[in-house]
């Protein structure tokens, strides 16, 4: 007798957790089958960590970051620094620090189109280890492509200007990298 009533009392437990499972509309189901990548590109805090390399008077090599502020679907704007070593016969020759400004602009809304590319402008101030000292500009253009929610892949190429007490470097490069 036990054992009827402790098979009947499972199996109506297990037919209650079924139907409801089978008549589920709830909005947390909803929010799941949603693509996360478009639903939200939030404006406040942003990051950018890249890296690449350019050609030019030079080979470069360097590392990138950018924090800043996302105003809105369209504009961020954020400070920077990065580390680049020039390159001549297989040794770096110097080492350049750029402290910059960087404006981005997004040519499609994120919150709709899942791939965006962007435009975007970087000016600042370019230290050198030799004691150089000078202006640092970078013109580039990109693609954004989201990975998750809150993370997407970006590669870049454009123009970059570093100048110096002796010379002028003019560079186009390529940068892959991560906007968090």
């Amino acid at each position: 007798m036990k054992r009827n009533i402790l098979f009947i009392l499972c199996a109506l437990v297990g037919l209650n957790a079924f139907a409801q499972m089978a008549g589920s509309t709830s909005k947390s189901y909803k929010i799941i089958t949603e693509n996360p990548i478009t639903s939200t590109y939030e404006t406040g805090y942003k990051g950018f960590v890249e890296i690449g390399g350019g050609i030019g008077n030079r080979y470069t090599i360097g590392a990138y970051t950018t924090h800043g502020y996302q105003f809105s679907s369209f504009l961020f704007t954020g400070i920077g620094i990065g580390v680049e070593g020039a390159i001549s016969d297989s040794d770096i020759r110097k080492v350049f620090i750029p402290i910059f400004g960087e404006l981005r602009l997004n040519m499609r809304n994120p919150n709709t189109h899942k791939n965006t590319p962007f435009i975007g402008t970087r000016i600042g101030y370019n230290m050198v280890t030799d004691g150089e000292r000078g202006v640092y500009f970078n013109l580039f253009t990109g693609y954004r492509i989201p990975l998750t929610y809150l993370l997407a892949f970006n590669f870049n190429v454009g123009y970059q200007l570093h100048g110096g007490d002796s010379e002028l470097r003019h560079l186009a490069f390529v940068h892959i990298g991560i906007e968090f």
